[in-house]
């Protein structure tokens, strides 16, 4: 499996019928394939706050975890988006933590979670937001 870093190229609001969606672009800067992720009606909001830095003064569901990360030391090192073993239309995200402990020691864990979840959390921790390539240019 090979992964490429992706940045968010843009976030589009969708009206479908009686329903209101997003799609977050994600796009291999070298190559320019991109990756479409489907998000809540939210995420163009939540994403584009994370990427201008803006914290609100009623924190979003991003910002608070984000701050509670931040206060017991602990970073997203990365996040993998890949696809769902179970469902091939869907995809699935690795929220990888880390934190500096004592004697050089380093702490690691990987949380799973909704990648319309996961990139706003990538950005506001500036982390790098990977993928499978063989995902990049699906329909």
């Amino acid at each position: 499996m090979t992964l490429v870093t992706l940045k968010v190229k843009s976030v589009e609001k969708i009206t479908s019928g009686k329903k209101d969606y997003s799609v977050i672009i994600l796009e291999d800067p070298a190559t320019k394939r991109v990756l479409k992720i489907s998000a809540p009606s939210s995420a163009p909001k939540h994403v584009n706050d994370a990427m201008e830095g803006i914290v609100q003064e009623r924190a979003d569901i991003y910002s608070l975890v984000s701050s509670m990360m931040k206060a017991m030391d602990i970073t997203i090192a990365h996040t993998t988006i890949e696809r769902s073993p179970t469902n091939s239309k869907m995809y699935n995200a690795k929220i990888c933590l880390t934190r500096p402990e004592d004697e050089g020691k380093t702490f690691y864990a990987i949380l799973q979670g909704r990648p319309s979840d996961a990139i706003p959390m990538a950005i506001l921790h500036s982390a790098d937001i990977r993928a499978e390539e063989s995902l990049l240019n699906e329909p």
